[in-house]
């Protein structure tokens, strides 16, 4: 996959984009930045001409589809990540994850199921998974009821057994609907160093250490004013989270 390319998901089929420069566009005279420093050297430098450069620096960039991935999920896909491998990545469904090479767009490996025989038995589903930034071989893959799990991919070909599981037993005690529902998580993300883990339910974000699996390092309360009306904020609400470059959420 080139630097540029961007893996992502419409429904239930997967594509990957690269973005490219329209190099059929006339350049602009001197160049945008030397034609900035000449304006701020005049001073005449208008906030309407800003605008304009920066739409034309936008409107020269498009993205183009090169394939596309279809015919592995029968649900519509909530998770796409890269390995960091450069070769790989995983898609997720409700109920499976999917591990592609990025060159082969008519197969895949299925690596976790977690169907039942009688979808009466069904107990939760995978909201959300992503690979680990800097060990290719490892995974993390969240549910509705509350759990991540961290799979390591060498174990097995199917990676039904999870090698650690995240769950705050703080949280898992006596259960009700709306315990179970705000016990759903909506996001998961690692560090860049790898070293932690975040976690988004409907009402906490939890830091976790993955040297610790026993409870949260930290648990940052989340609209906790709206815990009396968990039932249409969470009908109502998304929810997501993010760390930057740095390591700050």
């Amino acid at each position: 996959m080139e630097h540029h390319s961007v893996v992502c998901s419409e429904n239930d089929l997967l594509s990957e984009g690269s973005f490219m420069s329209e190099l059929d566009k006339p350049p602009t005279t001197n160049g945008y930045n030397l034609d900035w420093a000449e304006k701020i050297a005049k001073d005449t430098l208008s906030s309407q001409e800003v605008q304009t450069k920066i739409t034309h620096t936008e409107e020269a960039t498009r993205a183009n589809c090169r394939k596309v991935y279809a015919h592995a999920h029968d649900f519509n896909i909530n998770s796409i990540s890269n390995n960091s491998d450069g070769e790989t990545f995983i898609s997720s469904d409700d109920l499976r994850i999917n591990l592609w090479n990025l060159e082969i767009s008519g197969q895949c490996f299925n690596i976790i199921d977690m169907k039942p025989l009688n979808m009466e038995d069904l107990t939760e589903v995978i909201t959300v998974a992503e690979f680990h930034p800097i060990h290719c071989n490892l995974l993390a893959y969240s549910s509705s009821r509350g759990f991540t799990r961290l799979v390591d991919m060498r174990q097995s070909a199917i990676c039904d057994h999870s090698a650690r599981i995240l769950k705050d037993a703080e949280y898992h005690g006596s259960k009700s609907f709306f315990t179970e529902l705000i016990a759903s998580i909506s996001d998961m993300k690692f560090t860049n160093d790898g070293q932690h883990i975040l976690i988004r339910d409907y009402m906490n974000l939890k830091l976790w250490d993955m040297r610790m699996d026993s409870s949260p390092v930290a648990v940052f309360k989340i609209h906790e004013h709206l815990r009396h009306k968990v039932g249409e904020f969470t009908i109502n609400s998304l929810v997501e989270e993010c760390t930057s470059m740095d390591n700050y959420v």
